[in-house]
C-alpha cells in the first residue's frame, strides 16, 4: 500500500513536469522527504497530502488508496463547476438589473420632479439618461457576457461529449 502511494506521488509528480526538488520546494519539505514518500520509505502526513491534491488537482483519496471510481472528481471539476455556478449568477444579476430599469425610471422620474418641479412624461425616458444608461449598461453587459460564455460551455461541452461518444461507438 505504500509502495502504491510513492508510485502514486511519482506519476502526478512526472505528469506536472515537476522534479523532486520543485515538489519539495512547493510542498516545504526536503527532497530526501519527497524521494522517501515515492520509495514507499517514508509516509507523507495529511497537511502534505491536502497540499499535493490541490497541487496535482486531484482528490487526496485518490493519493492514499488510488480510488479512481465514476464518483470521483478532481478540483477541476470543481472549479468548472463553481465557473458555471458563478456565469449563472452573473447572468441572474443582469436580468434582475434589467428587469428593474422600469422601476428605476420611476423612482427617477419622482426624484426630478421632486428636485427640479419638472420632469419628462413618459418615465421610460430617464432609462437612457445618465446614471439609469450606465445602469442598463452593466445588466446588458452582465446578461451578454456571462450569457455567452455559458452558452458556449454548455453547448460545446455537450458537443465535444456527444462527439466523443460517437467516435467511441465507430
Amino acid at each position: 500500500m505504500v509502495e502504491n502511494l510513492g508510485i502514486r506521488i511519482n506519476e502526478l509528480r512526472k505528469k506536472k513536469g515537476y522534479s523532486q526538488e520543485e515538489l519539495a520546494d512547493k510542498i516545504g519539505v526536503s527532497r530526501q522527504a519527497v524521494s522517501k514518500w515515492e520509495l514507499g520509505k517514508a509516509l507523507p502526513d495529511i497537511y502534505n497530502v491536502i497540499y499535493m491534491s490541490k497541487l496535482f488537482e486531484v482528490t487526496t483519496d485518490y493519493i492514499l488508496l488510488g480510488n479512481n471510481s465514476e464518483l470521483e472528481f478532481t478540483l477541476s471539476d470543481v472549479r468548472k463547476k463553481n465557473k458555471k455556478n458563478i456565469r449563472l449568477k452573473g447572468m441572474a444579476v443582469g436580468i434582475i438589473i434589467l428587469m428593474l430599469m422600469p422601476v428605476l425610471a420611476n423612482l427617477y422620474q419622482l426624484i426630478q420632479f421632486a428636485i427640479f418641479h419638472q420632469s419628462y412624461t413618459n418615465a421610460l425616458n430617464y432609462i437612457f439618461e445618465w446614471p439609469l444608461l450606465g445602469i442598463l449598461l452593466i445588466g446588458a453587459a452582465l446578461l451578454i457576457i456571462n450569457g455567452g460564455f455559458f452558452v458556449k460551455e454548455v453547448f460545446f461541452n455537450e458537443t465535444k461529449k456527444k462527439n466523443i461518444l460517437k467516435s467511441n461507438l465507430w
